[in-house]
């Protein structure tokens, strides 16, 4: 194993803070979601365990993987089933340093009544750039992790899994959960101003400055 000891127990404080963070914000419940980070330039991830409750997390619920033939290269647990969609992902996109997956409710419902997520404020604006999505396919399988990885190569930072939940993508654990939090108030605005009988929010974005 090759990674420094620094890297990981960082990685492991923010994804801890994350899924506390996630549960408390009812993005996710019982053990539904995963949360990944690269570890330095090792070619290494670090991702929550099958099983683990995001809102619960210690440090014995985490495991290495080798991101480019997935193999467990440290840790007795199993990695969470969604491990393809975190490994496949950081193949894919060589910039991604974390990947956050969650089930948000307004973000699913959203594109179930399709009804296209459109941003209301600057900051998801900002932060959500244009929104992937995939269509529905078995959690845990290669077509899933294909699929999301396809839509992150595509250059989407955001991306909302048909029937399941989103799969946010940042340089760091605290930028791929804020990305989370927009795409979840933005489509529950959209969702909202739809059932109202209003038309599409329009962003005025040709007069907005994104945040850096």
């Amino acid at each position: 194993m090759h990674y420094s000891p620094r890297d990981y127990y960082k990685a492991v404080e923010a994804i801890i803070w994350a899924g506390r963070e996630a549960a408390g914000a009812r993005l996710v419940s019982a053990s539904g979601g995963n949360i990944s980070a690269r570890l330095g330039d090792s070619g290494y991830c670090v991702i929550t365990c099958s099983g683990s409750w995001l809102g619960q997390l210690s440090v014995d619920d985490f495991v290495v993987l080798d991101v480019e033939n997935q193999a467990v290269i440290d840790g007795s647990a199993k990695p969470s089933s969604e491990y393809k969609v975190h490994t496949m992902t950081y193949a894919a996109r060589p910039d991604v340093r974390a990947v956050v997956h969650l089930h948000p409710q307004w973000t699913v419902l959203a594109r179930a009544l399709d009804v296209a997520t459109k941003p209301l404020t600057l900051d998801h604006f900002s932060y959500l750039g244009d929104i992937g999505y995939v269509s529905f396919a078995p959690n845990g399988s290669d077509q899933l992790g294909q699929d999301v990885a396809a839509a992150a190569a595509a250059g989407s930072d955001a991306i909302v899994l048909d029937h399941h939940g989103s799969a946010c993508l940042g340089e760091d654990i605290p930028m791929a959960f804020r990305r989370s939090l927009n795409l979840e108030e933005a489509a529950r605005a959209s969702v909202i101003t739809a059932l109202a009988g209003h038309p599409p929010i329009n962003f005025p974005a040709e007069l907005a400055r994104p945040h850096a």
